[in-house]
């Protein structure tokens, strides 16, 4: 059984602080009807629960319909711009000018216009793309998110809005990022990042996907135990990313299991690869790793995984990580179901099907 691990051993669990939402009273009277959000087609006007279910339809900013007066007796006018954050329970979750957070009724904001607005240059298939959805998604996940509101830690350290740090992992609620030191990892919810906008840029081509082609991302980056340079074979169709480190004890009991796989499923068929992306404190420590494992296989050049879209999209906490995926990237089993660990075993049965498939 593996058990869940930073990616230091050291290093001290770390804890979200939710920031206090504030709920903003109406100060100016007059029209508090929402705008028409009728456009010039025959759509049905979206629903303050349709936003909720779609945040690809959640504009970015709206504007305050009514001034409003927040705890301390600050005002802010109509007219003002504001930064949606999300839609919850029905309300607008907003970042005044000043960093202010407040939950506003759909009626004090443009929300519903905004979002109309969106929707006529936003494609069926975006529309409909959810964070639960997402997360099933990992070709969408973008390699790193920007963090959309403050985040303090139980450990004192903090991040700013505007910090952009490695996504590690991500479920239909959370996101898991790493430190920027890449040593540890915290959660923060989906809609405190830009997660889903980065995902839409890749969905509608406008970005690189997280995963990529596999095998070019891999060229000139490989090394066997002894440091020599190695390419990929064009007979090699599908590649096991393993992610392990000598400091690891639940890699110690795996690798000579999957040294053993390796063995045998090499005698049967070469179509596949296992490639090492060392998580080990120094180079020296990964190469006397290899060694000492007996891999077979080649490692990512030490420091290099960083540089890999497809290793930080598909690195998380846990090790040993294994993923299957394809020449080009696509994964095919990882060591997660459902953003639960369930480590590297399942991973090793899938590759072992393909390699004696043959295809």
């Amino acid at each position: 059984m593996y058990t869940m691990q930073l990616l230091r051993p050291t290093v001290v669990a770390l804890a979200l602080i939710t920031p206090t939402l504030l709920l903003a009273q109406t100060t100016a009277p007059g029209s508090a009807a929402t705008p028409s959000t009728q456009p010039a087609t025959a759509r049905v006007p979206l629903t303050m629960a349709e936003l909720e279910a779609k945040p690809a339809l959640v504009p970015p900013t709206t504007t305050l319909a009514n001034g409003i007066r927040v705890d301390g007796g600050r005002e802010f006018p109509a007219g003002t711009k504001v930064k949606v954050l999300e839609i919850e329970n029905g309300r607008v979750v907003a970042e005044l000018p000043g960093g202010v957070l407040v939950a506003l009724r759909p009626e004090q904001t443009t929300i519903l216009a905004d979002a109309e607005k969106l929707a006529g240059s936003v494609s069926p298939e975006a529309a409909a793309l959810t964070y639960a959805e997402l997360a099933q998604r990992r070709e969408l996940w973008p390699t790193q998110v920007t963090l959309q509101v403050r985040i303090e830690l139980s450990n004192g350290v903090a991040f700013d809005p505007g910090t952009t740090l490695d996504l590690s992992d991500l479920t239909a609620t959370h996101a898991s990022v790493l430190t920027p030191d890449r040593q540890g990892v915290f959660t923060v919810t989906v809609q405190g990042t830009d997660v889903m906008s980065r995902a839409l840029q890749a969905l509608a081509g406008e970005t690189p996907v997280a995963n990529g082609a596999l095998a070019a991302e891999l060229s000139g980056k490989l090394i066997d135990a002894n440091g020599n340079p190695v390419e990929l074979g064009d007979e090699v169709q599908y590649i096991g990313v393993y992610f392990a480190a000598g400091w690891c004890p639940a890699c110690a009991e795996f690798t000579p299991q999957l040294v053993d796989f390796y063995g045998n499923a090499r005698q049967r068929s070469d179509n596949f690869e296992m490639i090492l992306v060392p998580l080990d404190r120094s180079e020296r420590d990964a190469m006397n790793y290899m060694r000492k494992a007996n891999m077979p296989w080649p490692s990512v050049r030490f420091g290099a995984a960083n540089d890999l879209p497809v290793a930080r999209a598909t690195r998380v906490a846990e090790t040993p990580q294994l993923v299957i995926m394809d020449r080009e990237g696509r994964v095919i089993q990882d060591s997660h179901v459902d953003g639960r660990y369930i480590g590297p075993v399942e991973a090793a049965r899938t590759l072992q099907r393909l390699a004696l498939s043959g295809r």
